[in-house]
């Protein structure tokens, strides 16, 4: 974007972001003669910007031919053009502001964008081992930049374009929670619902309440601590903060209580039965954030997990693991995590 000033001086504003080709962008130059700048706005987000004397001159160009169109930084007076296509030119008499730029890229003032899975079907059952395709919708479909797929915090796949669908081999057995998360031209992100589908069969191995008493949630019966065949490595502690998001009356005294050791909390279950298996994992936000990793059987599951604020929880997972040597060992590596509660559910055909 460049503005001549009346010593023909050309103020520039430049990108310096690549943009890759077969997409419409949103482009807009603005000058602010009273304040003296030049700025470029690629969808709604500023990428470069120039300064000069507040209220300087601009060049007249009196009777000369307006020219609208793409070049290449660096060229000559007359620039190159670019390979590519102008549409819907449009002049403002003001400086417009990030907010009307944002607006008239169709990225903000309006709703959020819809971002539905279409498929598979909510509860849909698959045999262990099947192949699952995912597939979303976006509308206003323009509006968005890619979409990623995820099982739990897992990402399985990321698309830029429609039509936007995964294909997911070889699925272990065990339930997940699927979501599409899409992400607009600003870099605003939107998820879907989640979509829970069951691959094979689970019955439950075993649910522990690592810090509390025994208690039963959704049908599930948690052992309390001091159960049999499990190695804590962490200190019980209750948690003070008020949980985020509020989560259901019978599921809370299981978020009030944890284990954490600040060198990395871990759980490990003794003697279990080889064979694939599936893991959640409860964990609660502790005074400090954290980053971390979860590893299972020394093997990262689930990498830079945000803790988010003091009381926010998540259910991490599932996971899918298979166990050998009669040992499950679940653990946290680089934060100080709070462990809540863990879930184990054997896997069948």
């Amino acid at each position: 974007m460049d503005h001549f000033l009346s010593n023909n001086t050309a103020v520039s504003a430049i990108s310096a972001t690549a943009f890759p080709p077969g997409a419409y962008y949103h482009v807009a130059g603005v000058v602010n003669r009273g304040e003296g700048s030049v700025r470029i706005f690629v969808n709604g987000k500023l990428e470069g910007s120039a300064t000069y004397a507040a209220a300087a001159a601009a060049r007249d160009f009196k009777n000369e031919t307006w020219k609208i169109g793409i070049a290449v930084p660096g060229m000559p007076a007359q620039r190159l053009a670019a390979d590519g296509i102008v549409d819907d030119v449009r002049l403002y008499n003001r400086a417009l502001q990030a907010g009307d730029l944002k607006t008239i890229a169709g990225i903000a003032g309006a709703s959020a964008p819809s971002i539905v899975i279409t498929s598979p079907l909510p509860g849909e059952k698959f045999e262990a081992g099947a192949t699952v395709v995912i597939a979303a919708t976006a509308t206003p479909a323009d509006r968005i930049s890619k979409i990623e797929f995820l099982s739990g915090g897992t990402v399985l796949a990321t698309r830029s374009s429609a039509p936007f669908t995964h294909t997911w081999n070889k699925v272990p057995g065990g339930t997940y929670s699927i979501t599409a998360r899409a992400t607009d031209r600003s870099g605003t992100v939107y998820t879907s619902a989640p979509l829970t589908i069951r691959v094979g069969t689970q019955t439950l191995y075993r649910a522990l309440n690592l810090g509390g008493a025994s208690t039963r949630v959704e049908g599930v019966d948690f052992e309390g601590k001091g159960a049999k065949s499990v190695s804590l490595n962490g200190a019980p502690v209750d948690l003070k903060a008020d949980l985020l998001p509020v989560p259901d009356s019978a599921l809370a005294p299981l978020l009030k209580t944890a284990v954490v050791h600040p060198l990395g909390t871990s759980v490990s279950l003794i003697s279990i039965p080889n064979g694939p298996y599936q893991v959640y994992l409860y964990v609660c936000a502790g005074a400090n954030p954290q980053t971390y990793d979860i590893q299972i059987a020394g093997r990262v599951v689930q990498s830079k997990i945000l803790s988010g604020p003091p009381g926010a929880w998540q259910k991490l997972g599932p996971w899918a693991v298979d166990a050998g040597g009669g040992l499950l060992e679940i653990s946290a590596k680089g934060g100080e995590v709070n462990f809540c509660a863990l879930e184990v559910w054997r896997v069948g055909k």
